[in-house]
């Protein structure tokens, strides 16, 4: 397995966690709010991991603005690559400086 394979298959695997926990930060921030909502409130044990989900949802929002406003130099749609961006995190980001170095060496 040469460098390339790994860095596409370490990737792929990332992208998936990513997908993966960023939706459930989503759902638990949902869950949160309903609690909240219906004053049946949540654990207190989980106080940490909601500011950590919290914080992780703010990053992935940053790159994702950060991305969709560049995406438009590679000729992506900014809103689709900005949602792709927000799921998948660095990732995204690191895909995009790719294609725009490709696109600067043509």
């Amino acid at each position: 397995m040469n460098l390339k394979d790994a860095k596409t298959n370490l990737f792929r695997l990332i992208k998936v966690i990513s997908v993966v926990l960023i939706a459930s930060a989503i759902g638990l921030e949902i869950a949160n709010i309903y609690g909240l909502i219906t004053n049946s409130g949540m654990p207190s044990f989980l106080n940490p991991v909601f500011w950590i989900e919290r914080f992780a949802v703010v990053i992935h929002l940053v790159e994702a603005i950060i991305a969709a406003s560049y995406a438009g130099a590679i000729k992506q749609m900014p809103i689709k690559y900005g949602i792709y961006t927000f799921f998948v995190g660095t990732v995204g980001l690191l895909e995009l400086l790719e294609n725009l170095q490709r696109l600067d060496e043509t």
